[in-house]
């Protein structure tokens, strides 16, 4: 999906698995910037996403959505925050994140709300 913020998006994605690096997560993949890509999750009547970032650390796997300024109301984004929402509620260990810039958050916070999703983490950048 094409956006006016690719670049941005794919920026915060970079800075994102550098600081999971110094944070010494391990098994980390990423969409979107070359290398190792996290497998697609799916629903379970078919189709689904990939996460833009995958990690580990003590024994929990980290899902991460990175989100922009103009991609946080997006139906696509609404339908892979509940995804990997739900994949992390039913998967043991299994945690999940968005990663938004920092002007952003409280437009995420009234999103996730009117999606009920209340199992995410918010991180800004």
């Amino acid at each position: 999906m094409a956006r006016k913020s690719e670049s941005e998006h794919n920026k915060m994605i970079r800075a994102l698995v550098g600081h999971l690096e110094q944070e010494k997560f391990i098994d980390i993949k990423a969409d979107h910037i070359g290398g190792d890509q996290p497998d697609q999750i799916n629903w379970k009547g078919g189709g689904g996403h990939i996460p833009d970032v995958k990690a580990k650390k003590g024994g929990v796997t980290y899902l991460f959505e990175v989100e922009t300024d103009d991609s946080i109301n997006d139906d696509h984004t609404a339908d892979q925050l509940r995804l990997f929402s739900k994949a992390a509620e039913s998967w043991d260990n299994h945690a999940f994140n968005v990663l938004v810039p920092k002007d952003s958050k409280e437009e995420l916070e009234a999103v996730l709300t009117e999606l009920d999703i209340t199992n995410a983490g918010v991180w800004t950048i």
